[in-house]
């Protein structure tokens, strides 16, 4: 006889001719009763393999706790970081008016002489730089009663928005109530908009200088090296006013820079007022965070730059800590 089994119902003739009692479980078996629902009520088939397969449903079960800890998990760190961002959006709409921290600084006191305010010069690169950065200092400096004035470098002019641009400059001004003749679009052959344009710092500190007499600048506030964005037109204005600082021997002038975030910080929207604050109080160098009481006017004003108003930009004002909290450090 061939090493064949023979499959019959109900039972079972191996090679030595012996006879196998049926499968338990099956029509007639104990366990399965008359609808053989038992465990073995289903005899292997040709060329079905015998092994006993895992129980599938079990191992499901015993995955389950570790999936469901992991999502827990990522549900409160979603929840706590909706709570910071509320208990730090709350801190920095509670003051009546735009703050600088620390609270008993003497940031910016009065000039010499009878003055009591500060004509300070904001120096961009770029239309849309005093709206997306800058806006916390601009504001705050406004509620103290200094005199904002602005010039800026060029006109923007890389997509060909140029004029468009500098008219939108004008129109967020209205809103940061800059009046239209504090306010200095250049539009020079050697400093042009572009990632690959080098602006030449000497040039930049002439230029810088010749506005400041005119308009009797005290303060200037601008870049600090790394640019805030890392735009190089930004690198090079720092570099053109601390070339006017160093030929000058600074004089009369006092220059501040706007320092970088790292990336988590940048957009950590108004979380980073804790940091901040933390270190402008533990810095050795004169640092100052100065928090802005009214984002919506940040919004504001950079809405008037309708051809830089994309999605994408929508969303960097959004969560951008410079639309909350400026860190400002002297040069």
């Amino acid at each position: 006889m061939s090493a064949v089994t023979l499959y019959s119902s109900p039972e079972v003739v191996d090679v030595e001719g012996t006879r196998s009692p049926p499968a338990s479980g099956g029509a007639t078996g104990e366990e399965g009763g008359e609808l053989g629902v038992g465990e073995n009520s289903r005899r292997p088939t040709r060329g079905q393999s015998t092994t006993a397969q895992p129980h599938r449903h079990g191992e499901e079960w015993r995955a389950r706790p570790p999936e469901k800890a992991m999502a827990w998990i990522w549900m409160l760190m979603a929840a706590g970081a909706v709570l910071l961002w509320a208990v730090s959006l709350g801190r920095v709409l509670s003051s009546s008016s735009p703050a600088c921290l620390p609270a008993n600084s003497t940031f910016l006191s009065p000039p010499r002489g009878d003055r009591m305010s500060r004509n300070v010069l904001l120096v961009l690169a770029h239309p849309d730089d005093e709206s997306m950065f800058f806006a916390p200092t601009i504001l705050f400096l406004k509620s103290k009663g200094h005199s904002i004035h602005i010039l800026c470098l060029s006109q923007g002019n890389a997509d060909g928005l140029g004029n468009i641009r500098k008219e939108e400059l004008y129109l967020a001004c209205v809103t940061l109530k800059i009046p239209a003749e504090q306010v200095k679009v250049l539009d020079h052959s050697e400093l042009q908009d572009g990632f690959h344009k080098n602006w030449d710092h000497g040039l930049i500190a002439e230029l810088t200088l010749a506005q400041s007499q005119l308009w009797n600048i005290d303060t200037i506030v601008t870049f600090d090296s790394q640019g805030v964005s890392g735009h190089p037109n930004h690198c090079d204005v720092h570099h053109g006013i601390c070339k006017l600082l160093r030929d000058n021997g600074q004089g009369h002038i006092e220059a501040w820079e706007l320092v970088s975030l790292n990336i988590f910080r940048k957009y950590s929207g108004p979380v980073d007022i804790w940091l901040s604050s933390t270190l402008s109080s533990s810095s050795k160098q004169p640092t100052y965070t100065l928090v802005n009481n009214s984002p919506s006017r940040s919004f504001e004003a950079m809405a008037s730059h309708k051809s830089q108003w994309v999605w994408f930009r929508r969303l960097f004002v959004l969560f951008s800590s410079y639309t909350y909290i400026n860190v400002l450090q002297k040069i």
